[in-house]
């Protein structure tokens, strides 16, 4: 593989800066994400879709950002992070406004794909540079656990703004309200992050994004089309096209001399412990919180703000905890605090397992959201940090990708196996009693809970008080050597 040696432009900006500046760019990507979940049954009606199709409003975005991330996470690495980071920004935000003037539901699914292409540009990059600009160990886990609490942060605001904005304006300024924040942290991003240049260009691994790509698009469709119940020949053709790009992607791979994503990267215990874990835990959260929303507002009568402020209390001590994480770390081990959330997520998700139709908030929702949203808490900042540390600056923006993708594809995996599960065995409709749609919200709950063992279980691949003391070179140490 070709080294690259990246020279940043001289800045005179203190880090505290750029770390903010990207912590912005978090929050605006979790807002986004955040603010849809309580909307999508009012978009719904004023787009008079069909209750199938409501879920292209969250898996269009998710299609294109799923499957663009690795690529884009090594075109930052070839090309300079913060110019990706900033074309990405641009996208997202224009199609964030189309979103917000979109007249039909395929409209509007066409704008979240796009806006996806843009999230997908944003996430690895930003990351990759969280982790260029921080010159220690202990500094750099400072930094990813500031960045834990910008998202969580940003969750707790999301579901609450998503609630209040769809209640006393309308669904269409959850997508409009990212024009504002995208402008400023476009400038931010603009004038306080380094910029990067290669000195010398590399032959492209064009076959390679395109089998990436394909693969990673056609395997988050497949699990899609799970969800949505499709035909039998459509599932295996899907399935069977999944594998072929698979298989043609690691031929591409091998022998090619600059590969888009290096398969030995994949011999770094920490890429691989990390990425697994990710994977099953943001499966589970997913997987039991989609249900929770439901349970709160089908089963207990809840509105949009109710059910948005029902999830702060929780968010905000999540964000509380982020920024004890990093000390937590370097006392315990990452390892120890990934195995006490993925056990905190599995006993909130049991606890729903037996809620009650006339559940009270403070016995039935507030105790189990807290004991998933710590797990969560416990879980961000170590995973980010054990599947990218340990690795040159060269190929962090790969790394980044690579956690980014599993994060993205985890959801998606999570949300087939509990409504696959819970249709198989509650089958229900829209009109079913609160009684019949809680029991199929309780199977939701147990696929949660299995899926939370998994994420638990893989956190012995990771070994014993790993991935605290050590940093990749830092950029403007890079510069020098």
């Amino acid at each position: 593989m070709t080294e690259l040696n990246q020279k940043p432009e001289a800045t005179s900006q203190p880090p505290f800066a750029a770390i903010a500046t990207l912590c912005l760019v978090q929050m605006l990507l979790i807002l986004d994400m955040t603010v849809l979940g309580v909307a999508v049954p009012v978009i719904q009606v004023d787009l008079k879709m069909d209750a199938a199709d409501t879920q292209w409003v969250a898996s269009a975005y998710m299609l294109t950002f799923g499957s663009l991330l690795a690529l884009s996470g090594r075109l930052g690495d070839l090309f300079g992070p913060q110019r990706l980071l900033l074309v990405g920004l641009g996208v997202f935000v224009a199609a964030s406004v189309w979103c917000g003037f979109a007249t039909s539901g395929t409209e509007l699914f066409a704008a979240r794909a796009v806006q996806g292409v843009g999230a997908a540009m944003v996430s690895p990059t930003a990351l990759a540079l969280l982790n260029l600009v921080s010159t220690t160990g202990s500094g750099r886990n400072r930094a990813v656990a500031w960045w834990s609490f910008t998202g969580l942060a940003g969750a707790a605001l999301g579901q609450v703004v998503g609630g209040l904005v769809t209640d006393a304006f309308g669904w269409r300024w959850i997508f409009l309200l990212n024009l504002p924040i995208g402008l400023v942290a476009g400038l931010a991003v603009a004038s306080l992050l380094p910029r990067t240049q290669p000195e010398q260009r590399v032959s492209p691994d064009v076959l390679g994004a395109l089998t990436l790509t394909g693969w990673l698009g056609m395997l988050v469709f497949t699990l899609t089309r799970v969800e949505h119940g499709s035909s039998a020949l459509v599932m295996t053709m899907s399935a069977a096209a999944t594998v072929v790009l698979l298989a043609a992607f690691v031929a591409v791979e091998r022998r090619h001399s600059d590969p888009l994503v290096p398969l030995a990267v994949f011999a770094e215990p920490g890429v691989r412990a990390g990425n697994v874990i990710n994977l099953l835990s943001t499966a589970a959260n997913l997987g039991v919180m989609f249900y929770v929303t439901f349970y709160m507002m089908r089963v207990l009568g809840y509105s949009a703000t109710d059910a948005g402020l029902a999830y702060l209390p929780i968010t905000l001590v999540m964000a509380v905890i982020a920024t004890r994480v990093a000390w937590l770390m370097e006392k315990v081990g990452a390892r120890a605090l990934l195995l006490m959330g993925t056990a905190g997520g599995a006993a909130g998700s049991l606890w729903f397992v037996f809620a009650p139709g006339d559940g009270s908030y403070l016995a039935w929702i507030f105790p189990p959201l807290l004991l998933i949203g710590v797990g969560a808490a416990f879980i961000e900042a170590p995973v980010i940090i054990v599947a990218t540390r340990g690795l040159p600056e060269r190929k962090q923006g790969l790394a980044a990708g690579l956690i980014n993708t599993s994060e993205q594809v985890g959801p998606v995996l999570g949300l087939t196996v509990a409504v696959t599960m819970a249709a198989a065995i509650v089958p229900v409709t829209a009109d079913d009693t609160p009684v019949r749609l809680l029991d199929h919200y309780h199977v939701a709950f147990v696929a949660a809970v299995l899926m939370y063992v998994l994420a638990g279980l893989a956190t012995f691949l990771v070994p014993r008080r790993s991935y605290i003391g050590s940093a990749p070179a830092p950029l403007a140490a890079s510069a020098e050597n």
